[in-house]
């Protein structure tokens, strides 16, 4: 949100990010709906921010009586603030759903990024439609988290099944409103999924206007009247293994009082995968393109020269450039029988221009290749059960994720590979391009360069 002078008030899906003046990813430039407010549900508002202010950092925001001043005017709109967050006792943004569903008494339109709904809103919305009522919901064809979009897609045969029209936009929307009988709408920031029911900080405006209303329906049902809506009989005759998808990632969303990352869910993904890819009988598999790097990192792995291996590329991989996991078919299997994969980005980012992995210096990527290489001596080093159970807090701890990084490095590192590392390290956190969200969580996660140079000095002093 955003107010301005105590006068002006915004709220809606767009976030602050260049997401929604260039493309910077596959899902092309962002649509989304903003509201802009006026008059006396500013106030609403305002008093919203300094809540959630005070939760954020403990502090009292203390403003001028200029920046907030005195709105004498009435609006010309009824207008009405929903807000909730991990500080409400209520799930204020589901209740509000809820209600507008129960409402409705000819059509019910929704427009969101995220649709994965609480039992609760689920059955709502069933109930409507056996009753007669109308329903449409219009999700994005693609998304900005795969996981998202699995569970999404687990709901919609049950809809389908009772009459709910479900529409799909090519392109990426981020809008999230919801119509009621061209009468009511509601404009804001809170998805139908569990984290803004119960987790995130969420406003939405509440309209209860016709006029204003009836604009919005307008929109929606022109974008609808351009898609075919999805087929009950093809949508549920889709394969098996996609239902199987869908299922894993419908019951990990529920888990949202553990406060799963649904993008971190991808390890699901890499596990069905991994269960119908066929090794060869070689040791090491390396792309011809990193063999000079691949073969240099693994000669500081002496462990690992038995250890069945393939360095393979992938077109994406989020947050990373590179990712070592274990073909899952051997996890129950000898820990020296074990195999391996490190996935390898084909590409990567800095300030929106798109380079090759391979482009990169020859040091750096002997370096992500090591750090890759320190995981798989952290995961010979456990056993089926705890690996299994590694993966699993991987996807649920912050804390866990840091300590696996930080450990990753600390191989490399004992392995004599102190240079390659820090070169890595001084590639992201001293380039000015480098976008400074990726850098904190470098910083976060992995070993900084004081501390790899701590940890040479104790080897060298062990080694005296």
């Amino acid at each position: 949100m955003i107010i301005v002078d105590g006068k002006i008030g915004f709220t809606g899906g767009v976030n602050v990010t260049d997401q929604y003046i260039k493309p910077i990813s596959d899902l092309g430039i962002w649509n989304d709906i903003h509201i802009k407010l006026e008059g006396p549900v500013v106030k609403s508002l305002h008093r919203v921010f300094i809540k959630d202010y005070y939760f954020a950092s403990d502090e009292e925001l203390l403003l001028k009586e200029k920046y907030i001043p005195k709105i004498e005017q009435k609006g010309n709109h009824t207008i009405q603030i929903v807000a909730a967050g991990p500080d409400s006792k209520q799930p204020a943004i589901m209740q509000q759903y809820i209600s507008m569903i129960m409402l409705a008494e000819k059509c019910i339109c929704i427009a969101n990024p995220y649709f994965i709904p609480s039992t609760a809103v689920l059955q709502a919305l069933k109930i409507a439609a056996l009753s007669g009522i109308e329903v449409s919901i219009l999700v994005p064809k693609i998304s900005d988290s795969k996981m998202a979009k699995l569970s999404m897609f687990s709901n919609f045969e049950e809809l389908l099944a009772v009459g709910v029209n479900i529409y799909l936009r090519p392109d990426f929307s981020h809008s999230k409103m919801i119509l009621i009988d061209g009468e009511i709408a509601s404009i804001g920031s809170g998805n139908f999924d569990y984290r803004s029911f119960e987790h995130n900080f969420e406003t939405n405006a509440l309209l209860y206007d016709v006029e204003l209303t009836k604009s919005i329906q307008t929109e929606f049902d022109t974008i609808c009247n351009n898609y075919i809506p999805l087929d009950y009989e093809s949508f549920k005759n889709r394969p098996v293994w996609k239902r199987l998808l869908e299922g894993m990632a419908k019951f990990f969303s529920r888990y949202s009082k553990v406060n799963i990352e649904i993008k971190r869910m991808k390890f699901l993904i890499y596990i069905l995968i991994f269960m119908s890819v066929e090794y060869t009988k070689a040791q090491h598999i390396i792309p011809e393109i990193i063999k000079k790097e691949a073969t240099i990192a693994l000669a500081y792995y002496p462990q690992l020269k038995d250890t069945e291996i393939e360095f393979r590329f992938k077109n994406d991989i989020k947050k990373s450039t590179m990712l070592a996991q274990p073909v899952f078919c051997s996890l129950l299997k000898n820990r020296k029988k074990r195999k391996y994969l490190v996935l390898l980005s084909r590409k990567f980012k800095i300030s929106g221009k798109e380079f090759k992995t391979t482009d990169v210096d020859s040091d750096i990527l002997i370096g992500w290749l090591g750090h890759e290489l320190g995981h798989i001596c952290d995961y010979q080093n456990r056993s089926s059960l705890n690996l299994i159970w590694f993966g699993i807090r991987y996807l649920l701890s912050d804390n866990h994720i840091r300590k696996a990084e930080r450990t990753a490095d600390s191989y490399a590192v004992s392995s004599g590979m102190a240079e390659y590392i820090l070169k890595t390290k001084h590639f992201i956190l001293n380039n000015a391009e480098i976008e400074e969200t990726y850098k904190a969580r470098i910083r976060k996660y992995y070993l900084a360069p004081d501390e790899i140079l701590l940890l040479v000095k104790e080897r060298e002093a062990v080694e005296n």
